[in-house]
């Protein structure tokens, strides 16, 4: 799963980090940042593209963008940077998020520049401290449609 934790990032970049909520699939005991968490534990096998791997995904992303959701102010957004690319093309990232009352304001290609410091990993399993290659990645922006 490959949904990016900018906290620091923004934090650095917007001199502050007060509004801003993450989730990860690490446990809090595996992190050291106070942030609402959103934990996952599973014993599927770690293949991306075994469809309960990908459901248990989905499940996760659309729990996030119900809270984010209910959380969001007038002229809010939720950011979530993704891969684009089969099989991460397969949790209709954006159909998720109009489930949850949540519309596209914009899709760019993620750029690792754009966020000074940050440094993606695993999300879990025995390497989950490695890095890896982000590939082919969109930050999606979402705003709330009935505020």
């Amino acid at each position: 799963m490959v949904i990016f934790l900018l906290l620091l990032c923004l934090a650095e970049a917007f001199g502050s980090a007060t509004n801003v909520v993450a989730t990860s699939l690490y446990s809090e005991e595996m992190t050291r940042f106070k942030v609402q968490w959103s934990c996952v534990e599973t014993s599927l096998k770690r293949s991306e593209a075994n469809i309960r791997q990908i459901e248990s995904h989905r499940r996760l992303v659309r729990s996030f963008f119900r809270s984010a959701s209910d959380m969001l102010e007038e002229n809010g957004e939720v950011h979530v940077t993704h891969k684009t690319t089969d099989p991460y093309s397969r949790w209709e990232i954006e159909k998720l998020a109009e489930e949850a009352g949540l519309f596209l304001v914009e899709k760019v290609r993620f750029r690792k520049s754009d966020y000074p410091g940050y440094e993606n990993k695993r999300g879990s399993g025995p390497r989950a401290d490695e890095y890896f290659p982000a590939g082919n990645c969109c930050t999606f922006k979402f705003g709330k449609t009935d505020l």
